[in-house]
């Protein structure tokens, strides 16, 4: 099957910094200073080290990520191809016996590998993030505790319709801190302060059905001039 041009772009774009990582494995591993006789040896070695890493990376099924949705699933994806990449060209390098071949290399190229293509991933989503804010998608506060807010921030942030700008939490000990960026704003007392500074007239609750938090906030959304929607259960999502 052929791949789309997306997908090579973005396998040349991992195999660039698989070849960053190695030259960067032997400037570390001589102090910054590589010797003429092992620049020479990283060039002879490099086209093998990017062809195990391109087997590895698909045998992993990386090449199918979709970078502006990038998460934990993908990054444990992502490091197991690199593990294997890594096995790969350890495996051809001793098989070919390059003479005098410094071996720490082997040990510090999976790292900086991981590290730089795990870093381009959150910086590529955070741009895609960023730039979706500003091409008009609409604020939402979630109302909930952070273990509420959580399910919700995963479903709004694929929605291509709301972003989250907050998020108004019952528990006092939870003021102050953030999930998956996105900070606790205060409580559901101060919410029409909350309103008002942020912009958002739209608010999602998460919190559970029948629960204190949910009839306290029918009770403020009229005063705050906000329009309430809700998660649906399980159950619903069956119908």
């Amino acid at each position: 099957m052929w791949l789309r041009r997306e997908t090579l772009v973005l396998l040349a774009l991992d195999l660039a910094l698989v070849w960053l990582a190695w030259w960067a494995s032997f400037w570390l591993r001589f102090n910054l200073d590589i010797p003429v006789e092992f620049e020479s040896l990283a060039w002879r070695s490099s086209a093998w080290v990017l062809l195990c890493f391109a087997v590895g990376l698909a045998i992993a099924r990386v090449d199918r990520q979709v970078w502006r949705y990038i998460g934990l699933h993908e990054l444990r994806q992502l490091a197991w191809g690199v593990v294997l990449g890594s096995v790969f060209s350890a495996a051809a390098v001793l098989m070919l016996r390059y003479p005098n071949f410094p071996r720490s290399v082997l040990l510090l190229m999976p790292v900086l590998a991981l590290m730089l293509m795990g870093a381009v991933r959150a910086a590529w989503r955070t741009l895609t993030e960023h730039s979706a804010i500003l091409d008009g998608l609409r604020p939402l506060l979630v109302v909930g505790t952070l273990q509420d807010a959580a399910q919700a921030l995963r479903a709004i942030k694929g929605s291509g319709q709301w972003y989250p700008v907050g998020i108004v939490s019952p528990l006092q000990s939870e003021q102050g801190r953030s999930l998956q960026d996105v900070a606790v704003l205060g409580s559901m007392a101060s919410i029409a302060e909350i309103v008002r500074a942020s912009g958002a007239d739209t608010a999602l609750v998460a919190s559970p059905r029948g629960s204190d938090q949910r009839r306290e906030v029918l009770l403020q959304s009229a005063v705050a001039g906000l329009t309430l929607l809700t998660m649906p259960q399980p159950d619903e999502w069956l119908r």
